[in-house]
């Protein structure tokens, strides 16, 4: 499954009473698909992220300001074509352990205050 560019821009921004995050099965992404998508919400979990290459924007920012979530499934990517795709991906939640992600190939930005702000 693949999913356009800017499809999923914070889709769910501000939604404090969404507590569950839906099943996102793309494996194949384009610039800032799921940007902010669940940032300001109450989810408690991330959902599973199946893919294994990210580009420009993709996750940035997709859980910020989540301080409901505790736990997050581990991250395979293990490739990626366009800095800053994880930048502030987790910042400001209340994570409780940091989910398990081996990096292949980083790109300038790409983790960038990924975590920032965690309590």
């Amino acid at each position: 499954m693949d999913v356009s560019s800017n499809c999923y821009n914070n889709l769910f921004y501000g939604c404090h009473s969404l507590t569950t995050a839906p099943e996102l099965p793309a494996t194949v992404l384009s610039y800032a698909c799921y940007y902010g998508m669940f940032s300001n919400t109450g989810i408690t979990k991330a959902p599973y992220l199946p893919a294994t290459t990210l580009v420009n924007s993709c996750y940035c920012r997709m859980f910020e300001n989540c301080l409901n979530l505790r736990a997050a499934y581990d991250i395979p990517v293990t490739n990626f074509t366009g800095g800053n795709s994880m930048e502030y991906m987790f910042a400001y939640t209340n994570l409780q352990t940091i989910p398990k992600f081996e990096i292949e190939l980083i790109d300038y930005g790409t983790c960038y205050g990924m975590f920032q702000g965690c309590n």
